[in-house]
């Protein structure tokens, strides 16, 4: 026996089960609900209890029927992400900074008198070759990068960049 006629019947099953267990318990422990007179509220708590069982079993049922009843359900199949693609050093600023800007934090944005862009938009290129072109070292992606010291900071312009294609490149293995 299968479908709903099948639920009908446990759900009976069930209700009966709980009504004879409720009789069961209300016999077993009666002389001592009389002797100290909670035989009345007693029976009343359990027949509301049982009567909210009871309606809350066939609720249960009908709104979460067994499995092959019903209307079938079968999602279209979910599309392969593809990898967001690194933007090239053609790409404009503001994409290659979303990209690559994590790399250059440390960089200065500000311009520089004599040199093309500042030191950050000039990682952040480096960063783009050097993310695209897995043969570029990372000495020769940041090549035009400052080498002298800035009192104050870690290192030159040019190392924080090979240390960040360093990390770049540690990253995309990942």
């Amino acid at each position: 026996m299968s479908g709903p006629a099948a639920t009908a019947l446990a759900v009976a099953l069930l209700a009966a089960v709980l009504v004879v267990a409720c009789v069961a318990l209300l016999l077993w422990f009666w002389p001592r609900l009389v002797a100290e007179g909670m035989a009345v509220p007693v029976t009343l708590y359990m027949a509301v209890l049982a009567a909210m069982v009871l309606a809350a079993v066939p609720a249960t049922v009908v709104a979460n029927p067994p499995a092959g009843h019903g209307p079938e359900y079968n999602p279209a199949p979910e599309k392969p992400e593809k990898p967001p693609k690194t933007p090239g050093p053609s790409a404009g600023m503001p994409e290659k900074a979303k990209a690559y800007g994590v790399y250059c934090k440390d960089q200065s944005k500000k311009h520089v008198a004599g040199e093309k862009g500042t030191p950050f938009s000039q990682c952040v290129n480096a960063m783009a070759k050097a993310a695209n072109n897995e043969k570029v070292a990372p000495g020769k992606a940041c090549k035009g990068m400052s080498k002298k010291h800035v009192k104050g900071q870690k290192g030159t312009a040019f190392s924080r960049c090979v240390n960040g294609v360093a990390k770049l490149r540690k990253d995309q293995q990942a």
